[in-house]
């Protein structure tokens, strides 16, 4: 008998702390208002891991950097490249969970590449996004995840549904050290898209978001 998927609200996750080692993953992403047509990739497969999450990107005009948090933890990325087939090398820059003492929210705004100011409170997220939602430089969105996990040829797979404010859509993903080993699974899987796109490039392009 197939086991029941794991259900787990990730608001009661503690997150990794910025000792944890850094690993850059190459990443493919694709998204669409059409979930069923990403779920049939995952058709042959059992049941999935399930994942439950509210989230918040922070926007800024650097395509490069990926900010969010999660369960309490800011987490700031950087895309380092793109190989010819279109996947980005991504690398964690910093992950932090509340409160943040000063000096550390000084490094966040430094990696934001924003003008730190005193006005934004790190003693707890309520206060942290009231006071970073003035900034000007940057765009707030809050998004709820709805998150089925996998993993195929040892490549972690996430079908993912999405919901921002009455936006809906979702986006199918897969996050390897070895990039070669996710174009193995592409083939696995029969996904035959060729285009990338990360989470600040597609919530951009969803302007009714923001």
């Amino acid at each position: 008998m197939t086991p029941p998927a794991k259900s787990i609200n990730e608001n009661q996750v503690k997150g990794r702390d910025s000792s944890s080692q850094i690993i850059p993953r190459w990443e493919w992403r694709h998204f669409s208002s059409d979930y069923k047509s990403l779920k049939i990739y995952f058709s042959q497969f059992d049941q999935p891991v399930v994942q439950l999450s509210d989230e918040i990107y922070f926007l800024i005009h650097n395509p490069e950097i990926n900010i969010k948090l999660r369960h309490n933890l800011i987490d700031i990325k950087k895309r380092l490249s793109v190989d010819a087939n279109g996947l980005e090398k991504w690398t964690p820059l910093l992950k932090i969970e509340f409160p943040v003492n000063a000096a550390k929210m000084r490094e966040f705004f430094k990696l934001s590449e924003l003008v730190y100011t005193d006005a934004v409170s790190g003693n707890d997220v309520n206060t942290f996004v009231k006071g970073i939602s003035q900034i000007k430089e940057l765009v707030v969105v809050n998004i709820s995840k709805h998150r089925y996990k996998y993993y195929v040829m040892g490549v972690a797979a996430e079908l993912t549904k999405i919901k921002a404010k009455q936006v809906e859509f979702a986006t199918i993903a897969l996050e390897h050290e070895d990039a070669d080993l996710i174009k193995q699974a592409k083939i696995e899987l029969g996904i035959n898209i060729n285009s990338n796109e990360n989470y600040p490039a597609a919530l951009k392009r969803y302007k009714s978001l923001t």
